[in-house]
């Protein structure tokens, strides 16, 4: 609050300046070789109830699309292998060799 302009500090309402207030308020800034990076950490209660329910809402959506994934995932990798050595017993019942120079047990060794 001592770095606000006085100007500014003098506009805030009650609310605004409570709100403004943070438990933790550290600055900092990290100096690079071709450049200069600040950071603020802040922490303290969060007053904030009207976020809590976007955030709940997009941390479901998240949850339920990597749900899916992993699902989609469980699912398809045997089917891929059942499907693949199917066409394998496929292929050598029937006799077809794509490259006669090169069988597949040759590369098992």
């Amino acid at each position: 609050m001592s770095k606000l302009e006085p100007d500014v500090l003098a506009s805030l309402t009650k609310h605004q300046f409570s709100a403004v207030r943070h438990a933790i308020d550290m600055p900092g800034a990290i100096p690079l070789i071709f450049a200069r990076f600040y950071f603020v950490l802040l922490a303290g209660r969060d007053r904030r109830p009207d976020t809590k329910g976007r955030e709940n809402c997009l941390r479901r959506a998240l949850s339920s699309a990597f749900g899916a994934v992993v699902l989609g995932s469980v699912i398809l990798c045997p089917i891929t292998v059942i499907i693949v050595l199917i066409g394998y017993a496929l292929k050598a019942f029937l006799g077809l060799d794509i490259d006669p120079s090169h069988r597949f047990t040759d590369f098992l060794r």
